[in-house]
């Protein structure tokens, strides 16, 4: 039986209420280094808690004093093959992600917001700060299936071209340092959302025209054809030029690409719910490299990260089922799923001092993406909620 990744992420949610289990303290490996080998720096955030001097903070690396000289306007795209919570192994906190309020929780530095729901629990960050509580909330689906490890099955998704997200790339120079490219992000319910009749398993030979969620689009995504689709749906150059997750001032550094991603959204099901994940304040950052096999270009050692707003969360929770049951507001599960993540909230959603109230899990996955092509708009509509306005996570809190 085909599990699909809003399924997956339903059981996830499902088993981690189930199990109730609160991740113990740990220290810090004085060896750990950030994932994707990407070097561990100081933020500078650390405010009246005082910072730790045996925690590095694992942060993006800045910017080039300067671009390198020559070079010629490169524009590509990328499609998203595979991602990786990190969810094996927690014994030391999350090893993946990004230290993303510049706090060292658990590890001699004060937290960066208040958690009325987890008083005497606070969440603990990984190696240099890492904040990714999703990695957490994952981990527990070994507990309902332990055959399926969910990164696994989510690539396993990807590859059988079931959804993806897309990268474009755009004026970059091609060489190791640009201060300037513009990065656009294209969330994709899969190849078979395209209407056409062939076979819609990725080839990853740098020609699969992945179609493109209108929901990515500012304005709708209305336009006639042309472009680069093919059969069935709408597919507009101009449309395509109007991302709504969009960062023009990205650059590229040693190589790694780096743009900031104020919004982003998450397209998880091919044919099925179209499930959308929302993540704000986020960052994506990878190693670019010249693929010789097909041409083109390839991100290595990719990390996306952000902040999951817990009314966002909610929104999810409202157009997810679980064994054909709607997760409403009056069932068990949905109040044991709250009741497991309310508590782990560690983030704020925007910049905030320690005494602002969490309301933000932090979240994180390593990624690694191969050469393809934008293809036609994907109109289909957002979710909507199969539980009654009364019970309607939609609007719901952990107040």
């Amino acid at each position: 039986m085909r599990i699909s990744a809003a399924g997956l992420l339903a059981a996830a949610l499902v088993a981690t209420a189930a199990s109730n289990c609160v991740v113990d303290s740990f220290e810090l490996s004085e060896s750990a280094t950030p994932n994707g080998g990407h070097t561990a720096t100081s933020s500078g955030a650390g405010g009246s808690g005082g910072k730790s001097p045996s925690c590095a903070h694992a942060v993006w690396p800045s910017a080039p004093a300067m671009s390198d000289p020559g070079g010629e306007d490169v524009e590509f795209v990328l499609a998203m093959r595979s991602v990786d919570f990190g969810e094996d192994d927690l014994s030391a906190g999350p090893t993946v992600g990004y230290d993303l309020d510049g706090r060292c929780s658990c590890q001699g530095e004060q937290a960066s917001c208040q958690n009325a729901a987890s008083v005497g629990e606070e969440q603990c960050d990984g190696p240099a700060g890492r904040d990714n509580v999703t990695a957490m909330i994952f981990k527990q689906l070994g507990t309902f299936d332990p055959a399926k490890r969910t990164s696994e099955a989510w690539t396993a998704e990807i590859e059988s071209g079931d959804w993806s997200l897309l990268f474009r790339v755009r004026d970059y120079n091609g060489k190791p340092n640009d201060d300037q490219v513009q990065v656009a992000l294209y969330p994709s319910p899969g190849l078979d959302e395209d209407g056409c009749s062939n076979d819609p398993t990725p080839k990853w030979d740098g020609n699969d025209q992945w179609p493109v969620s209108v929901t990515a689009l500012d304005g709708g995504g209305a336009g006639g054809q042309g472009g680069a689709g093919g059969c069935g749906g709408s597919t507009s150059s101009e449309a395509l030029d109007s991302p709504k997750y969009v960062d023009d001032n990205a650059y590229v550094t040693s190589s790694v690409l780096v743009a900031n991603l104020p919004e982003l959204a998450l397209v998880l099901d091919r044919g099925y719910s179209h499930t959308i994940l929302k993540l704000t304040a986020g960052f994506v950052s990878g190693r670019l490299e010249a693929d010789s096999e097909v041409g083109g270009w390839s991100l290595r050692d990719g990390l996306l990260v952000g902040r999951w707003k817990v009314s966002d969360f909610f929104e999810m929770l409202s157009n997810l089922d679980y064994k054909s049951e709607p997760l409403c507001t009056d069932t068990a599960i949905y109040q044991a799923i709250k009741a497991t993540a309310c508590p782990k909230l560690d983030l704020t959603s925007v910049l905030a001092g320690p005494t602002k109230p969490c309301d933000a899990l932090s979240f994180g996955i390593a990624i690694e993406a191969q050469s393809a092509k934008l293809g036609t708009i994907d109109q289909s509509a957002p979710p909507q909620s199969a539980c009654p306005p009364a019970t309607n996570p939609v609007g719901d809190s952990c107040d």
